[in-house]
């Protein structure tokens, strides 16, 4: 889709949102230290499990990586299997998960959601729709690599229909980037919507998908507004109206990508928590993705519509060293 010619009006975004992650690089990294550190925690009778956390949540996943390696060939051992000798339950789960590069835990995330008894569909719209275009490439490397299957076929093999044409739209890889809208292309894309939906009988799913997959978060957020202007109503109430199922949800989610995506996942955050049982790899992929990215921006939002902390949420349906692991990444230090 092109842009508009003529006179066409940029939408300045104000303040750029400055995303702040509560996992940073450890300034006084060396990995040979923090592999003795791990070695120490787990030799002998016991954990040390505070040590063992400490050195997880205070590096970054490129600095863990290193550690990895050095402790692997420091010690003739292998890390990942110690902590399965040493661990268990989603304590295990959840330290296991910090040490696969990012492309490989969302490649795991998103097997785990199609071969489940019962589609994923939300981790699915949740992964593949708030990467960039070059992680998702990386993730098609990767799931090829590990499952010997390309990511469009494994969707196929699960998915159907207008849900999974919504989804190879996305894996097309064609997102938008700029920070910069045009409100005016922004109006277009909001009118093309309501004529696509509300204003006919019958929805053409295509159109909805073409906007939805390709233009940048920010122009999304500049839809939105345009939208309610000329329906007069917010456009999730339009999607309600118009789908339904998965694909009612998937472009409920990318719109609340859009309007904000620390929002989002604290939208994720909480339904991982709420009702009976917690879904607890849910939990772990949701805050381990955002730890280096927004997190301190989820938590606020977490904060502002649920009216109770993260941190007291974690605590309320997680126990123990598992909990901890939990607390450290959102930045709610051991002893705080």
């Amino acid at each position: 889709m092109e842009p508009i010619p003529g006179d066409s009006v940029l939408v300045k975004v104000p303040l750029l949102p400055k995303f702040q992650g509560s996992v940073i690089a450890n300034p006084n990294f060396d990995a040979d230290v923090s592999a003795q550190d791990l070695r120490d925690a787990m030799e002998g009778f016991g954990t040390n499990d505070r040590k063992l956390i400490s050195v997880l949540t205070h590096h970054t996943n490129e600095q863990r990586q290193a550690i990895e390696t050095t402790y692997n060939e420091k010690f003739g051992r292998v890390l990942r299997d110690d902590f399965k000798s040493e661990l268990s339950g989603h304590y295990e789960d959840i330290c296991l998960a910090l040490m696969d590069p990012p492309a490989v835990y969302d490649c795991k995330e998103l097997h785990r959601a199609i071969e489940r008894l019962g589609t994923d569909e939300s981790t699915l719209v949740e992964i593949l729709f708030t990467r960039s275009a070059e992680e998702i490439c990386k993730i098609k490397e990767q799931y090829e690599a590990l499952y010997e299957v390309t990511l469009d076929m494994a969707l196929a093999s699960d998915t159907s229909g207008d849900f999974l044409d919504l989804l190879k739209c996305m894996i097309n890889g064609e997102r938008e980037t700029t920070v910069k809208v045009n409100r005016e292309l922004a109006r277009q894309d909001a009118q093309e919507l309501y004529a696509a939906g509300e204003g006919r009988f019958g929805t053409s799913e295509r159109r909805f998908n073409n906007i939805l997959c390709t233009r940048s978060f920010f122009h999304l957020r500049e839809m939105c507004v345009q939208y309610n202007e000329i329906a007069g109503h917010d456009i999730e109430e339009a999607i309600e109206s118009e789908t339904s199922g998965c694909l009612c949800d998937a472009y409920k989610a990318i719109v609340r990508m859009g309007k904000s995506l620390p929002g989002y996942f604290a939208y994720r955050a909480h339904k991982s928590m709420k009702g009976l049982g917690t879904k607890d790899l849910n939990l772990i992929r949701i805050l381990i993705s955002r730890s280096e990215i927004d997190m301190v921006q989820v938590r606020q939002e977490y904060e502002e519509k649920y009216e109770t902390s993260l941190a007291d949420a974690i605590c309320s349906e997680t126990m123990g060293d598992y909990e901890e692991v939990l607390l450290a990444l959102i930045g709610h230090r051991m002893g705080s």
